[in-house]
């Protein structure tokens, strides 16, 4: 029923926010806290999703991914959302086959890394990657960021 989905997703939300902190301290998520909080957005604005691997299986997750892309497209979240800046962590040839309508018009903007340790975009790690798409961010997100 619609009141079951609006609870479920009420307490979906209220777990992610109590463990984001957790994951935020390593792996992909420890790249893309770096993002948020460089850009000064709270964990309440900002919609994130796992492409498709969680603690299980183990081994490759690409398999899972291209699945999950056939099911639940991330280019109808991002639509739903009317995301206007989208932070892509999957490197590789599956990653670089994710699509979203309006890419190609930074409309949204992607901007994709690599989900290791690093955050790798064009040969660069994370911490000097951020800073410099900063402004471009920024001026796409003017009305949620503060600063």
């Amino acid at each position: 029923s619609p009141q079951e989905d609006e609870r479920f997703l009420h307490e979906m939300r209220k777990a992610h926010l109590t463990t984001m902190p957790d994951w935020s301290r390593k792996g992909v998520w420890k790249a893309f806290d770096c993002i948020r909080m460089t850009l000064r957005l709270d964990w309440r604005q900002v919609a994130f999703t796992n492409l498709a691997r969680c603690h299980e299986p183990s081994g490759p997750d690409d398999p899972l991914i291209r699945a999950c892309q056939e099911s639940f497209p991330l280019a109808r979240l991002v639509d739903a959302v009317n995301a206007r800046v989208v932070f892509l962590a999957k490197a590789g040839e599956v990653g670089r086959s994710i699509r979203i309508p309006g890419e190609e018009d930074e409309r949204p903007l992607v901007v994709r890394y690599s989900n290791g340790w690093s955050g790798m975009r064009d040969g660069l790690p994370y911490q000097v990657w951020v800073p410099v798409q900063v402004p471009a961010i920024r001026s796409l997100l003017s009305d949620v960021c503060v600063g």
